[in-house]
This record gives structure tokens, C-alpha cells and sequence, in this order.
């Protein structure tokens, strides 16, 4: 009896983790489109996923649900986002392309892994105010901060950048390894 409570509970749980990635795949998925902005006014963003942080696990679904957001860092008070986007990663699907508007300004790029229902509107103000907190927390690999900060959210990198670059964000996320590659040209 105790086995088949248990096969119970965890189909239900594999269930409701199934829900939530149908649920992040029906979100809007940017603020732009990429038929909005000429070329010329553009730049062209290619994120590679390598290595997956979510492919380790064997509860988990294997895919990565991240959101890109772009921000340009002039002051040390960010404005509304430049750019956002909600990607959906899998073993088959490593690499994504898009455009964004052209900045001549600083960028601040945020590649965050989604566990949670958070949506842009939810995530947005955090960034904006508590931005550098977050960063030296990224950097000092202080996880109970970022964790008061974005929750169940993996941060998977954080950066300031100029374009064009080549930006890279790897680590360990809870005892799973990840590799991004970010482009912006």
C-alpha cells in the first residue's frame, strides 16, 4: 500500500511538472518581433545552449525555460527592459536567433532559468531595483541571496557587455553543469 501511494504521488508530481512547461510554452514569448526592427536598426542575438541545466535530473523535464532580458545599463538605474524573451531549450533545439533594437549604450544581459510560473511582469522589477545585489551575489556564488531575490529562478549569468560580443555563462546549478553562449552582433 505504501508503494502504490507513493507511484501515485509521484505521477502527480510528474504531471504538474509536465503542466508547467506546456504553460511557459503558451507566455508571451517577447516584447519584440524580430519583423518590427530593419536590420540596420538591430542587433542579431544567437544564444547556444552546449549544455543544458536541466538535463540531469531524472524528475525534471530535461528542457531549459529561460528568459533573455536586455537591459541598457547608462546609470546605475535601469529602465524598462531593451528587449526580452522566453526561450525553450531542449536536447533537439540548442539554438535560438533573433533580433533586438540597436543601443550604442552599456548592456546588462540576464539569462535566468525559469521554475516557477514568474512571468516578465514579476521579474522585471526585481532586476531593475535590486540589480547589482543580485550580480555580486552571481559572482560571489551566494545562493541563499539568490535565492531571496528570485526564488526557485536559476540565475544561469549576468553581465554587462557592449555589442558586438561573445559572452559566455557556464557553471554548476544545482549539481547539474550548463553552457551558454551569447552573441550579439
Amino acid at each position: 500500500m505504501k508503494w502504490f501511494s507513493l507511484l501515485i504521488i509521484l505521477s502527480f508530481l510528474i504531471s504538474c511538472r509536465s503542466f508547467r512547461t506546456q504553460q511557459h510554452s503558451s507566455q508571451v514569448e517577447s516584447n519584440i518581433l524580430d519583423t518590427d526592427i530593419p536590420p540596420k536598426d538591430s542587433i542579431a542575438v544567437s544564444i547556444i545552449a552546449s549544455n543544458l541545466s536541466e538535463d540531469m535530473s531524472k524528475l525534471s523535464s530535461g528542457d531549459d525555460e529561460v528568459l533573455f532580458i536586455v537591459y541598457e545599463f547608462q546609470t546605475p538605474s535601469l529602465d524598462a527592459p531593451l528587449a526580452y524573451r522566453f526561450l525553450h531549450f531542449t536536447k533537439a533545439h540548442t539554438q535560438h536567433q533573433f533580433q533586438i533594437p540597436k543601443s550604442t549604450s552599456q548592456l546588462l544581459i540576464i539569462l535566468l532559468e525559469l521554475d516557477t510560473e514568474s512571468n516578465i511582469e514579476q521579474i522585471d522589477p526585481v532586476f531593475r531595483i535590486y540589480h547589482q545585489e543580485i550580480a555580486n551575489a552571481w559572482k560571489s556564488h551566494n545562493q541563499v541571496i539568490l535565492m531571496n531575490y528570485l526564488g526557485d529562478n536559476d540565475l544561469l549569468g549576468i553581465s554587462t557587455v557592449k555589442a558586438p560580443c561573445n559572452k559566455f555563462f557556464q557553471g554548476i546549478q544545482k549539481m547539474d553543469r550548463y553552457n551558454y553562449q551569447i552573441i550579439l552582433e
